[in-house]
């Protein structure tokens, strides 16, 4: 009789397409996963109980094939470390969860796992005022030395992953497909940063999987129970955001949201998640650190800069919303060469930037 340990039957059971995370949280309240596939024949009977008899037989064969040597020389090639809910290594604030992973695939600094940290997510669409909250939140989150939990998705999670690399922080990225796919495919220079910097992956999905629409509401309960608070820039109403944030009011977590421009569609969400959750409103990443109990960072001082009568009206009209190079030429009286070397100087100073189609907004 072969005998399994845990993390290699949770190995094998992940390989039967069918068992998916009702039936292996129903599977484990029989027996460990080690001892349910050691004796496999002796719990036959509630096995099929839970999966069928056709997917007994395929477990079965997985068991007569030898399947687990080439699932642990699958992960060796890639780096790859699995972890169970068994192993001391294992993160105390996901087995709090309601249904938590029974397995973790792990790639990078395995360590992050157990970091105090909080999670960002937001819209994917995220207008710059959006993305400059995630940015300037998550540089001090990091700064406070809190490791910064996302999900690798375009938009609000993948500025927030970047934020911290810059903040010479830690993130860790939870996926929705196996470790060896890299969604959205746009950002593999993000993924190679931050494996290169000491971030983390973290999936519960073999490799080979593919990123399928409904991994992601799953995928979600683990960015959210990661973490000791979630911090959400902006969303929109239909978003796999506002699971993420269903997720971790049943977790118990802190919900932190800012304020956004009720006319802007990418922050509907987000704006009411304020009006219907009292104590989630956040006006600076100090009201946060403070809400967690986490010591302040050191942040940086930046040089005084002197401005002159022009740069001084542009950041007056920027302020009040964006504005078009053909506005600030009216506003200015420069001629279109003169407020390109001014608009050119203050954008190197990052006190503006230049958006689509001409415009400009406050960094």
């Amino acid at each position: 009789m072969t005998e399994f340990n845990d993390t290699e039957a949770l190995l094998l059971l992940n390989t039967i397409d069918g068992i998916r995370l009702k039936r292996r949280h129903a599977l484990l309240a029989i027996a460990r996963p080690g001892e349910l596939l050691t004796r496999i024949d002796y719990y036959r009977e509630k096995i099929v109980g839970i999966i069928g008899s056709d997917l007994f037989e395929k477990l079965k064969d997985a068991l007569r094939r030898n399947l687990l040597d080439r699932e642990k020389d699958d992960l060796y090639k890639h780096g790859i470390t699995a972890i169970s809910v068994y192993d001391a290594r294992y993160p105390e604030n996901l087995k709090e969860i309601y249904e938590f992973p029974a397995l973790l695939y792990c790639k990078g600094d395995i360590s992050l796992l157990k970091k105090r940290g909080i999670s960002v997510v937001g819209t994917r669409n995220a207008s710059r005022y959006g993305l400059n909250v995630t940015r300037d939140f998550v540089t001090e989150f990091s700064r406070a030395g809190l490791n910064v939990t996302s999900g690798f998705a375009r938009g609000i999670d993948t500025m927030a992953h970047k934020s911290a690399l810059d903040a010479e922080g830690s993130t860790t990225a939870v996926i929705a497909s196996g470790l060896d796919i890299c969604y959205p495919a746009e950002n593999r220079s993000l993924e190679d940063r931050i494996l290169k910097e000491g971030g983390l992956f973290v999936s519960e999905y073999r490799l080979g999987t593919a990123p399928a629409q409904f991994n992601f509401p799953e995928r979600n309960r683990i960015i959210s129970g990661l973490s000791e608070a979630l911090f959400v820039p902006e969303t929109r109403i239909k978003s796999g955001t506002m699971i993420t944030v269903n997720h971790a009011v049943e977790q118990g977590k802190d919900i932190f949201i800012v304020p956004a421009n009720i006319n802007q569609p990418s922050a509907e969400g987000s704006n009411l998640l304020l009006k219907q959750m009292q104590g989630a409103l956040v006006l600076s990443p100090d009201d946060v650190l403070d809400e967690m109990g986490v010591p302040h960072g050191v942040k940086e001082q930046k040089e005084t800069l002197q401005l002159n009568i022009y740069e001084m009206k542009i950041l007056e009209i920027l302020e009040k919303s964006e504005a078009h190079f053909e506005e600030l030429i009216a506003a200015t009286g420069l001629n279109a060469n003169e407020l390109q070397n001014v608009v050119f100087n203050m954008e190197m100073n990052d006190l503006i930037e230049r958006t689509s189609g001409n415009y400009f907004t406050l960094k």
